[in-house]
């Protein structure tokens, strides 16, 4: 009575059943039971991986995949903008835009917020849509940061909040400084506002 196929032929065999199971044609299943069956002829499955192979070649160029289609483009990641430049329209419609602000007022049923920040002697307002953002926990008089895309409408520019984030705490003026020496980094490459 036979054990099998010699150590090498042996390991050949488990290898082309592997492949053979790995292609997904119809008729694998057949060409496994054939190998199955055969008592170790190597040339005889060498031919079979062959023509798998270039089956499964021609498969893989006739069917569209889904990772293969046009990649999504991704939002862009938004540029720091003082709560007094996005008042004052210095900001562009469409912009994807980070900006920040003290809440200084919810309204829910209108998924409106604002906030405020001061300037010099001047207050400045943000208006937010907070509608993609809720329900959020708002905390009146806490300080928040925002992250959207700024859309003039005909109360004034408003920022459509993809992010809004408490940031309790945060130091504002060290906040300023970075943004200045981030532009001022980004102008010298000659890519920044």
């Amino acid at each position: 009575m036979r054990k099998g196929l010699p150590g090498k032929a042996r390991g050949r065999r488990l290898k082309v059943v592997f492949l053979l199971a790995k292609t997904g044609s119809e008729d694998h299943q057949h060409n496994k039971a054939k190998l199955i069956a055969s008592s170790g002829k190597v040339n005889a499955t060498r031919q079979n991986l062959g023509r798998v192979s270039e089956r499964r070649r021609n498969l893989q160029k006739s069917t569209p995949t889904p990772w293969r289609q046009a990649p999504m483009t991704l939002p862009k990641p938004g540029t720091y903008r003082f709560p007094w430049e996005v008042s004052a329209g210095q900001a562009p419609d469409g912009d994807a835009l980070r900006t920040f602000g003290r809440l200084s007022l919810y309204d829910m049923t209108e998924s409106r917020a604002t906030l405020t920040a001061q300037h010099g002697s001047e207050q400045h307002q943000v208006l937010v849509c907070t509608k993609l953002v809720e329900p959020f926990r708002a905390q009146v008089g806490s300080l928040y940061l925002v992250l959207g895309e700024l859309e003039q409408q005909k109360g004034g520019p408003v920022v459509k909040a993809r992010v809004l984030t408490c940031v309790e705490g945060l130091h504002l003026p060290l906040l300023e400084q970075a943004v200045g020496e981030q532009r001022l980094y980004l102008r010298e490459r000659g890519g920044g506002p």
